[in-house]
């Protein structure tokens, strides 16, 4: 889940929820940027969510791919 708060003119905070931990604590990415209105702000979190999301697959791909060369 992904969202955004207005820090002021032109300045949004974006927000990707990943989840919880095993300690219960959230796991969340966050990036400041600057955009125009909401409506660019709502394209500058699709873009931010998706590669956070991307980068969170390819951890996980190269992860999976040692633990195969291990066995």
């Amino acid at each position: 889940m992904a969202s955004f708060v207005e820090l002021g003119k032109n300045k949004f905070k974006l927000f990707v929820e990943l989840g919880y931990d095993e300690k219960g604590k959230r796991i969340r990415r966050t990036k400041t940027v600057e955009a125009n209105g909401k409506r660019e702000a709502d394209k500058l979190l699709k873009k931010f969510e998706n590669d956070v999301l991307d980068t969170l697959h390819l951890n996980f791909t190269t992860m999976k791919e040692r633990k195969s060369e291990d066995l």
